[in-house]
């Protein structure tokens, strides 16, 4: 599911910007990046 610059940033926000698994900061730029050290995907932050 493609999701939006908005929903990506309200997503991003409900989890203040840490991954829900391991809460390591996650950047809103690294959406996709996920062998980025700092990247993330939707599935990875509890949407």
């Amino acid at each position: 599911m493609a999701y939006s610059k908005e929903e990506r940033r309200e997503i991003w926000k409900k989890t203040d910007g840490r991954c829900h698994l391991c809460w390591c900061n996650v950047r809103l730029k690294s959406y996709g990046a996920v062998h980025e050290r700092d990247g993330w995907e939707v599935a990875e932050v509890a949407a």
